[in-house]
């Protein structure tokens, strides 16, 4: 359901009293990866990874897509496979020019070379 309807789980309101996306997550965020190895995906609220400052690569997302939208810029949701032997995927949020990832920012055209082909890419919102 999360990948049909992404925005449903965005939340710009909360987001926005993140002053830099950027000092949050070098700061404050920690990665914690979910339970059985990520095999069994699950995220939280924005509210309640904001609060607890942690989670795994889909609640940095939600958090970096939310800010990104309060900031009324360009948003993306990316997936990409960071291993080909084991089709592991990794989940980013980017505006077209900036990856905002839980551990650096980037140029989005780094974004395969440095992670891996990307496998899905959706736009959940478009400035004006």
């Amino acid at each position: 359901m999360f990948w049909f309807f992404p925005r449903r789980y965005t939340d710009p309101e909360e987001a926005s009293k993140i002053r830099s996306l950027g000092a949050w997550t070098h700061s404050k965020f920690r990665y914690k990866q979910d339970p059985l190895w990520g095999i069994y995906d699950s995220f939280r609220p924005v509210k309640d990874i904001v609060k607890y400052q942690r989670g795994d690569c889909v609640d940095h997302t939600l958090v970096a897509a939310s800010w990104l939208i309060s900031e009324e810029r360009d948003t993306y949701i990316t997936v990409v496979k960071t291993d080909s032997r084991n089709s592991f995927l990794h989940m980013v949020a980017h505006d077209g020019r900036m990856v905002y990832d839980y551990y650096d920012w980037y140029p989005r055209s780094d974004l395969e070379s440095d992670v891996g082909p990307v496998v899905r890419e959706k736009q959940i919102y478009k400035t004006e």
